[in-house]
């Protein structure tokens, strides 16, 4: 006769099993679901300025002021394994430094059973700086929509649908002498 702590064992490592199973198959079966949603994003208004930035060597950068909107369903993605989406928008360019520069220039956490419908029209939620002067006149900033999904169980991919490219202004936003 087993013991009653050989029993509880057994027991738990068979429900451990069969709920780590349950899992994988759960898992399996929003696999193969299409991640993708249809983005509008735009840009209104984008403006330059010299600026100082305490943290490079020479102290000189350029910031960009950028207003832009967003329109997203994301209705799709969200399914029994869905918890939640992490949402942000990143600005790509290549200057001579560096062959590609990525900022975050805005994000948001959406949560399953809140609105799934995005709609933004805004500026960024934070400070769009290049460690240099390689905004001013640059050809290809490529604004870029990217989201993770946040699963239950599984991976967490990150995909990218919607983007707009556009180019700087060639003078720099005059300041104003009071």
């Amino acid at each position: 006769m087993y013991s009653i702590t050989q029993r509880a064992t057994a027991l738990f490592t068979f429900a451990c099993t069969v709920l780590a199973v349950m899992t994988f198959l759960c898992f399996l079966s929003v696999l193969n679901k299409d991640k993708s949603v249809k983005v509008q994003l735009d840009v209104k208004d984008v403006a330059v300025q010299r600026g100082y930035d305490p943290s490079t060597v020479t102290g000189r950068c350029d910031r960009a002021f950028v207003s832009f909107s967003i329109k997203a369903d994301f209705t799709p993605l969200f399914n029994w394994n869905t918890k939640q989406l992490f949402i942000y928008l990143t600005a790509e360019y290549k200057t001579d430094r560096n062959p590609l520069n990525q900022i975050v220039l805005w994000d948001r956490i959406m949560l399953k059973g809140h609105d799934p419908r995005l709609i933004v029209t805004d500026v960024p939620e934070y400070v769009f700086t290049d460690d240099g002067h390689g905004l001013k006149d640059h050809k290809n900033v490529t604004l870029r929509l990217s989201w993770n999904i946040i699963p239950i169980a599984g991976l967490l991919p990150r995909i990218d649908s919607g983007h707009y490219s556009f180019a700087m202004p060639n003078e720099y936003l005059k300041r104003r002498s009071y």
